[in-house]
């Protein structure tokens, strides 16, 4: 190939740019030189610098009279999860069923089901922090062999379409041909093949489902307690959490025996290992201004009230005559009720909910006074 082609095809594809860093897996062999010399030459029309790696995996050493000083051998490995949670995570990954939930009918087609092949199949995508895809990746794995597929930029742009049709026709066609014309004919896998359940699990209910759970899972040995979250954040309520944003969830709590560390039940989006960041001590909730009645005639009233909003807008507000609702709304607010009421012996309630559930509350209480409470 022509150094002008290279450098044509360069500018096409802006592969190299000015100050770029190009690190090249250098072994010295012919392939790798050639590559350095071209990059050598492309770098006298750009500016960018080359980085030689070599990597020595000493797998055996020897001294100048090629005696072995060295030599490695691979060790036992130690297991990182435990092959029963293991086992687990597989099935939930090649359950159609257990899938629909995000993916609907697509759970269903190609890619997540292979006809006569069982696989586990697990998606995923980079979020460039801006909300939009980077791009798209889908591994699977069956007993014999694991596969992966992806597709984005060369340049880490957000892409404008979605990749997921094409992992997915990628890994259905590789794992579909590879087992049925390869492994089939080698004899190391046949149709019906699925990665063998550890001895020792068992089906029990829990939490009013029945599924497949660890040997060492046992009822008796959770204990019910009940942890308090900010419904907001869904993380653990703090003392800056507002009464009303507060909820009292009941979680089943163990010790896990390989960790040998607390691990709760938890509803879907919960979590135990982080405090509520919504909310905050400083921040500027509601505050009611004005509360006052006027007569208009006989007992008949005008109770005008001001609100000011803190950092958030209002969610809700409530006004009570002796404990009964006269007005509230959900949207829009009004300024002033009229209501018929013996004054002298009448306790007017005013409470206002922003949309972080900060609550003020003031009270007007027998024409004594009225006085703001903030939760």
């Amino acid at each position: 190939m022509k150094l002008e082609k290279i450098i044509k095809l360069n500018e096409k594809h802006n592969l190299i740019e000015e100050n770029d860093k190009i690190i090249v897996g250098f072994s010295g062999g012919p392939d790798s030189v050639f590559l350095v010399e071209v990059l050598k030459k492309l770098r006298e029309r750009i500016k960018f610098d080359i980085f030689l790696v070599h990597i020595n995996h000493l797998l055996r050493a020897e001294n100048s009279d090629g005696d072995e000083l060295f030599k490695w051998t691979l060790q036992r490995p130690k297991p990182v999860i435990d092959p029963q949670s293991a086992y687990m995570l597989s099935s939930i990954l090649s359950d159609a069923h257990a899938r629909r939930k995000v993916f609907g009918s697509m759970g269903y087609s190609f890619g997540f089901v292979i006809p006569n092949v069982w696989t586990a199949t697990k998606t995923g995508t980079t979020e460039n922090g801006r909300g939009s895809a980077k791009d798209f990746w889908m591994m699977s794995y069956s007993p014999v062999i694991a596969s992966g597929a992806w597709v984005g930029n060369h340049d880490g742009k957000p892409t404008r379409h979605s990749g997921t049709p094409i992992v997915r026709r990628v890994i259905h066609n590789y794992m579909r041909d590879v087992h049925l014309n390869v492994y089939a004919k080698q004899g190391k896998w046949k149709k019906g093949d699925k990665i063998n359940q550890p001895a020792g699990m068992k089906v029990s209910s829990f939490m009013g489902r029945r599924d497949i759970w660890p040997s060492w899972f046992d009822v008796s040995n959770f204990k019910k307690e009940e942890i308090v979250f900010d419904k907001i954040s869904k993380k653990l309520a703090t003392e800056c959490t507002p009464e009303l944003a507060k909820e009292s969830i009941s979680v089943y709590k163990m010790k896990d025996p390989i960790s040998n560390k607390d691990i709760f039940t938890l509803p879907e989006g919960y979590t135990d290992k982080e405090e509520d960041d919504v909310h905050s001590c400083s921040e500027a909730r509601p505050i009611i201004t004005n509360l006052n009645s006027n007569l208009i005639s006989g007992n008949l009233y005008n109770i005008a009230f001001s609100v000011k909003k803190g950092n958030s807008p209002l969610k809700s507000i409530e006004l009570k005559v002796n404990g009964n609702t006269i007005y509230s709304s959900d949207n829009v607010f009004n300024n002033s009720v009229e209501f018929s009421f013996d004054q002298s012996n009448a306790d007017i309630t005013l409470s206002v909910v922003d949309e972080k559930y900060y609550q003020s509350v003031c009270l007007f209480a027998k024409k004594v006074c009225c006085y703001s409470l903030y939760l």
